[in-house]
């Protein structure tokens, strides 16, 4: 008997130590997985700042150009000139495009004025491209963030936003930012189709990565009463 309580204790031991190593495993593979995750993410959105300034400096300038010399030459040939008018339209148009797209891989509101703000621009900008009516609701002041807390807060809204007006079939959609004692929540809303039958895309693994990033919470659903809401809970402790 002796022996068969000693083979327990010794069974119920190696079990403890083997389900210790087993969990520091796992945590270790976590956050090695969160490491890889971080650091793909800064590579693309440093890739993305150097393409948004080329276009900006590089595109955006030569288009500029391009611009005030059909103008320019519409002027001079007078009566002839207005035959250039199709020409300058197109030009002005890829110029808006261009700054358009520049904005969407790397908002400068966000480095130069902070997340409100650049928050506040991207419902404006949306609400004024697209058929869809886009209302945002962000506080005046926010808590000091890192910087990556409020590029995941960004690229989530932004992604939302845009899910929402392409794929919802949506005429609204709401996006907030509530501050709490604990921690910041972002919603976007829209009152679409839902999710009904649709699959995780590279949109949404891309949300959910970001929130991984941060240690915030992510849902996406259906909403009983229509519509999807986009939930991301940032805990203000990860975001100082």
């Amino acid at each position: 008997m002796p022996f068969l309580i000693a083979a327990v204790i010794v069974l119920a031991a190696a079990l403890a130590v083997s389900a210790l190593l087993l969990s520091r495993a796992r945590a270790a593979a976590r956050a090695e997985r969160i490491d890889n995750s971080r650091m793909a993410i800064l590579a693309q959105e440093d890739e993305r700042r150097r393409v948004a300034r080329e276009l900006h400096d590089e595109v955006g300038q030569s288009l500029t150009a391009l611009v005030l010399e059909l103008d320019r030459a519409g002027q001079a040939l007078g009566a002839v000139g207005e035959a250039l008018a199709p020409a300058r339209e197109v030009a002005r148009a890829c110029l808006e495009h261009t700054r358009l797209i520049a904005q969407q891989l790397r908002p400068g509101a966000l480095d130069d004025l902070g997340l409100g703000p650049a928050l506040a621009a991207l419902g404006e900008r949306l609400d004024r491209l697209t058929p869809a009516c886009v209302e945002h609701h962000v506080p005046d002041e926010l808590p000091a963030l890192e910087p990556e807390a409020e590029l995941a807060i960004y690229r989530v809204a932004q992604e939302g936003l845009t899910n929402a007006i392409r794929h919802a079939g949506c005429s609204r959609v709401e996006l907030t930012l509530a501050r709490r004692p604990d921690a910041l929540v972002l919603g976007v809303r829209d009152d679409g189709r839902g999710l009904a039958g649709a699959r995780p895309g590279v949109g949404m693994r891309g949300m959910a990565e970001r929130a991984l990033l941060v240690d915030a919470d992510l849902e996406i659903a259906s909403v009983s009463t229509g519509g999807t809401r986009v939930r991301l809970e940032v805990p203000l402790e990860a975001a100082a």
